[in-house]
């Protein structure tokens, strides 16, 4: 399950300036399909939150409807202290920051699928970029031969993450693919004889995934390589932690 804002939180957001005007603003939220956006200034600090519901009809600009100062949140705070702040402050959305900076949007269903153990969901308007990886990874979905459908027939990688409710999130398995539907179409109808070692998280519902495209073979071994690494990094460092408790 995930544990901290930053994993649950939509990195490419969508901002708009304070002089911009609303009904340009307007425009912009409904055309990348999302509520809400944060107001950033000229040098890329935050200034306040505007809603579709704020520039309805509104003539003038943003700074005159926008929401100041804007409901925040730290990455690494948790999810549960996420879901408190949303409920105290009744907002329907958080501004995830660092250092006073936004890099990130948290809305009041991503809370709720983080404490479900599912994996939150954006609009296709804004694709997760693994800067690491330098891919565009899709949201991640079951493990499923329904779910395969809505892959692309292309090269690039496939990445395997097990989790759900009370369970910590970890990548389990990436692969590099010469068509990416119907390698996703073969694992999720034979996980078991494929990957014998997920073949009882699969069982159980646990495995889901997400696939990027990467039709250069230079480019998706090294971002092959690059996941493969942060995910053994990151078993060390849970490995660690939890020694560290015992």
């Amino acid at each position: 399950m995930a544990k901290r804002v930053k994993e649950i939180m939509n990195r490419e957001m969508l901002t708009v300036r304070p002089s911009d005007s609303a009904e340009d603003a307007l425009l912009r939220l409904l055309a990348f399909k999302v509520s809400g956006a944060p107001v950033v200034g000229d040098a890329g600090e935050l200034v306040g939150v505007v809603s579709w519901r704020d520039l309805v009809g509104a003539e003038g600009l943003v700074q005159d409807f926008m929401s100041a100062p804007a409901v925040t949140v730290p990455l690494d705070e948790s999810v549960e202290s996420a879901a408190w702040l949303l409920a105290q402050s009744g907002k329907h959305r958080l501004i995830a920051v660092e250092q006073g900076r936004p890099l990130g949007v948290v809305s009041s269903l991503d809370v709720i699928r983080g404490l479900l153990g599912l994996p939150s969901a954006h609009p296709d308007s804004f694709p997760h970029f693994d800067p690491d990886a330098a891919l565009k990874f899709t949201d991640d979905l079951p493990l499923s031969r329904e779910a395969a459908h809505h892959v692309p027939e292309a090269e690039g990688l496939l990445v395997l993450v097990q989790g759900g409710k009370n369970q910590e999130e970890q990548t389990v398995w990436v692969e590099a693919c010469s068509n990416l539907r119907a390698h996703v179409h073969a694992v999720a109808s034979d996980a078991g004889k494929r990957i014998p070692h997920l073949a009882a998280a699969f069982e159980r519902g646990e495995l889901r995934f997400r696939v990027a495209i990467a039709p250069d073979v230079s480019q998706r071994m090294k971002a092959l390589r690059t996941v493969l690494y942060r995910a053994r990094d990151a078993r060390r460092e849970t490995m660690h932690h939890g020694q560290e408790g015992v």
